[in-house]
């Protein structure tokens, strides 16, 4: 992300974060229930983590792994999350 590659980190987390919390919120059709988790638990640790570095490659971790499985969705032919992820997608 050029926010973090732009010395940045405090920033890129910020949009990471944000991002991570409105999947979270999305409604429960959208997004398999152990993305959702991961993404819960992922916000919860970057509270314990004092570092804008550290936080944002824990968030960004989870949401790759998030947009995996919803790439994985939409190539297995579920439409409503095909579309979901285009209107949604995660910039890497």
């Amino acid at each position: 992300m050029p926010l973090f590659n732009g010395g940045n980190p405090e920033a890129c987390k910020a949009v990471y974060e944000v991002t991570a919390a409105a999947l979270v919120n999305m409604p429960a059709s959208t997004l398999a229930t152990n993305d959702r988790e991961k993404l819960t638990r992922a916000l919860a640790q970057i509270k314990d983590q004092t570092s804008a570095r550290e936080q944002a490659w824990t968030l960004r971790q989870v949401l790759d792994a998030v947009r995996e499985n919803l790439e994985a969705d939409a190539d297995q032919g579920d439409d409503f999350q095909s579309e979901v992820y285009q209107d949604h997608a995660v910039s890497a």
